[in-house]
This record gives structure tokens, C-alpha cells and sequence, in this order.
């Protein structure tokens, strides 16, 4: 910056004390003099030299920073650890610090349209608060539901699925409830047959005016599914 405000200095000088072409000649040998020098002086080695050489990689630069400040991380399960050898920085790396995000289960919720999904609708309205785990899909009535609904949820990635309808008495299609558990209890015991977890599907009655305890069905739902951890069977993979 001084240099530049040395040249901003003689050129106001230089045209405040001559008048005409002499002046405004000087200021042009002035400016030009001063680009040269800028340029000089912005390539200079000790001036790039200045600047850490981090790549465009995001790995090189973590590995350069972890360097610097005497760290090493390890990758647990997808997930990055830092620890610190030493904690003279003051940066309480003796701890380990989870760069990324813990693995969440994403469940699949099938819900009826009249009791269970006006139950999630009540609690949201009451501001109770679930885990966002769940991605509901409305059906009319749990008594609609394929139980390949289920199995395909399972192959397309689903860590666990949850059905909920209404109560024994209360369904708006008289027994479509009660036919719908029939179903259930027999996919639950293919499920189990073919190695499925049991805890990974789950049927429940939930009515319209009980958001609190639609609320602690999401949670029970997401702790078993977070215990028994990503799907693996079932689950397509491509390539």
C-alpha cells in the first residue's frame, strides 16, 4: 500500500504544479511507472511466497492443515476422527471431534388418512417434537396397503418402516384396521423367516386426536431401528 499511495502523492503534485501537456506527461510517465513496479512486486517470490500452498483437493488441504496443528484422523464407519497428539494449541483436540455426520435411519411411515396422519398433523400443530426420520406416505386406509409395499420399501433403502392406522372400532371403512393387521402379522413372520430383523417393521394404532403419542411412536420406532443400524439385506444394489 505505501508505494501506491507514494505514486497517488508526485501525481496530484505533478498536476497541481504544471499546467498543460508537460503536466498531464508527467502524470503518464508517473502511472505507467507505477503499474511496472506493481507488477513487479506482486510476482516476486518472496510476495507469492507469503500465501500457503493449499490444493483444489479437500483432502490434501485437511492433510496439510492436520499437519500443521500436529493432528492425525482416522476414518471409524464413514466417519472422520480427529484426534490431537498434543493440546499445547489450546484447541481440545484431546477429544475426539466427529467431522461428518452420524448415520440417521430413514423409515418409512404408511399411514391412514384419517386417524394416524391427522394425529402427525395435530402434533406438528402442537409443536411436539419427533425425530425427522420419518417420510409418511398417506393411503386412505391401512386396510389399502400391499404388504410388497413394504418389502419393496425395505429394497429400495428403507432402514425400517412403520404402518399406522386406526384403532379396532374407529376405522372409516368399518374393518379395513383389522385386515390390515392380518396381513401384517403374516409379513412379519416372512420377514423374520427370511432374516429380516423384527424390530425393523412396526404396526401401530394411532387416532387423530393423539399427537403426543404419535410423537413417542416415531421415537420408539427410530431407537430400534438406530440399535440395529443400516439395512443390509434386501436392499438392491446396483453395480
Amino acid at each position: 500500500m505505501t508505494p501506491l499511495v507514494v505514486v497517488l502523492f508526485l501525481t496530484c503534485t505533478a498536476i497541481y504544479s504544471l499546467n498543460g501537456i508537460i503536466g498531464w506527461a508527467v502524470v503518464a510517465v508517473f502511472l505507467f511507472v507505477s503499474m511496472v513496479f506493481l507488477l513487479e512486486f506482486s510476482y516476486s517470490p518472496t510476495f507469492v511466497s507469503s500465501f500457503p500452498n493449499i490444493n483444489d483437493n479437500v483432502e490434501d488441504a485437511v492433510s496439510q492443515i492436520a499437519e500443521k496443528l500436529e493432528i492425525t484422523y482416522t476414518i471409524k464407519s464413514g466417519i472422520r476422527v480427529m484426534e490431537g497428539k498434543n493440546d499445547e494449541h489450546g484447541l481440545g483436540l484431546n477429544m475426539e471431534t466427529k467431522m461428518t455426520r452420524e448415520w440417521e435411519p430413514k423409515i418409512v411411515a404408511i399411514v391412514c388418512n384419517w386417524c394416524t396422519y391427522a394425529g402427525a398433523d395435530l402434533a406438528g400443530i402442537s409443536r411436539i417434537q419427533y425425530p425427522p426420520n420419518i417420510r409418511i406416505i398417506r393411503v386412505p386406509c391401512t386396510g389399502r396397503i400391499n404388504p410388497f409395499f413394504v418389502v419393496k420399501a425395505l429394497q429400495e433403502g428403507a432402514d425400517g418402516v412403520l404402518v399406522s392406522g386406526c384403532h379396532p372400532g374407529e376405522c372409516h371403512y368399518l374393518t379395513g384396521n383389522l385386515s390390515a393387521r392380518r396381513k401384517f402379522a403374516m409379513l412379519k413372520s416372512f420377514l423374520s423367516h427370511i432374516g429380516i430383523e423384527a424390530d425393523r417393521t412396526l404396526f401401530t394404532w394411532v387416532s387423530a386426536s393423539e399427537g403426543e403419542r404419535f410423537a413417542k411412536v416415531v421415537k420408539g420406532a427410530t431407537e430400534r431401528v438406530r440399535a440395529l443400524g443400516p439395512a443390509q439385506k434386501l436392499v438392491k444394489k446396483v453395480g
